[in-house]
Order: structure tokens, then C-alpha cells, then sequence
């Protein structure tokens, strides 16, 4: 792969659709390490029409349609980052917490039904104590050096609820109307 130094660009633009969506073709007149050649760029319409002085690196393939420019893949994963992708906003990644932190408290309060330790009076707002737990555990969680045990099940009476899981939240029962 080399730099090459785009020296005129024809205003003919040819627009076309190919199996990845709408693209334009420009043809190039280039300076490259062999010296001056020609070359067809294929490109997104909302990518920055090549222009005059701008240094591109990749490559001239000679196809059946003539050639072709190629430019080089960023290296280091998607957008040329070092592996890691694209990163997300702060706010998305929030709100993808808290919703998977109600999902897993919701999760929590239907097994402590199941065992018999919610109590009648439990309602959806009672929630919001468990899922600020698991957010915050979410946030402050390091990864362990050695794996830990969470369960308390090894002591007479335990279970296999984590330890330092906040108390399911208790609720007035004398104004509670039962039927």
C-alpha cells in the first residue's frame, strides 16, 4: 500500500447502485511511488468528494472495467480506533444499565416470591432501591483478580442469594386492604 496525490479530478461523476447502496465514481488523475497514473474512486455519496492535493493511501487494481483505486482498510478494527469498535454514548450506555438492572431486579423479586420471602405488600416502586443496587454494582464492578465466592450457602440457614443483596424493602401492611 502507498500514498498516493490526487493531481485532477475529472467533473464527470458517474452515479451508480451496486449490492451496498447508491456510490459515485470519480476518475483520477494521480502521482504515486511508479510515477503519474489514472484510476477510477468508487465512494459513498456522503463521503467527501475527492479534490485536488489530497493524499490517499491504497492501491491501483487493474480490473476488466479498467482501473481501479483502492483505498487502505484503517487498521486496528472498525474506524481505525485499536480494536475496540466505535464508542458509545454515555447516556445510551446509562440507560442500557438501568434497563438491565430492572430486568435482573424484577428477576430478584419474582425468586424471592417464589421462596416465600416477598412480602404482600411489595409493589413496582419498591423496585427502585434493588435496581439502584444492581446499577451501581454495575458501575463500580472491577474485574476480580481471583474469582470470589457470592453465595452465602455455605453457613447453617443460607441460601444462594448474594450476601450484600439489599433487603427486599418492608411496607406498612396496617393501611393494606387484603382481598
Amino acid at each position: 500500500m502507498a500514498d498516493f496525490t490526487i493531481t485532477a479530478v475529472d467533473q464527470n461523476v458517474r452515479e451508480y447502485e451496486d449490492k451496498y447502496g447508491p456510490k459515485k465514481a470519480y476518475n483520477l488523475k494521480l502521482e504515486g511511488p511508479n510515477g503519474p497514473a489514472s484510476a477510477q474512486l468508487s465512494q459513498k455519496p456522503t463521503t467527501a468528494p475527492p479534490t485536488v492535493g489530497q493524499t490517499l493511501s491504497g492501491h491501483i487494481e487493474q480490473t476488466e472495467y479498467g482501473p481501479r483505486f483502492r483505498k487502505d482498510k484503517p487498521q486496528g478494527g472498525f474506524g481505525g480506533q485499536g480494536g475496540g469498535g466505535f464508542k458509545k454514548d454515555p447516556v445510551t450506555e446509562a440507560r442500557i444499565t438501568r434497563m438491565h438492572a430492572q430486568k435482573v431486579a424484577i428477576q430478584y423479586a419474582s425468586m424471592k416470591a417464589q421462596l416465600g420471602q416477598l412480602p404482600e405488600s411489595f409493589r413496582p416502586a419498591d423496585l427502585k432501591p434493588i435496581i439502584d443496587w444492581f446499577v451501581e454494582d454495575a458501575n463500580t464492578a472491577k474485574p476480580p483478580a481471583a474469582p470470589k465466592p457470592v453465595r452465602d450457602f455455605d453457613r447453617p440457614g443460607g441460601t444462594d442469594i448474594p450476601v450484600d443483596m439489599p433487603p427486599v424493602p418492608a411496607r406498612d401492611t396496617s393501611t393494606v386492604l387484603n382481598g
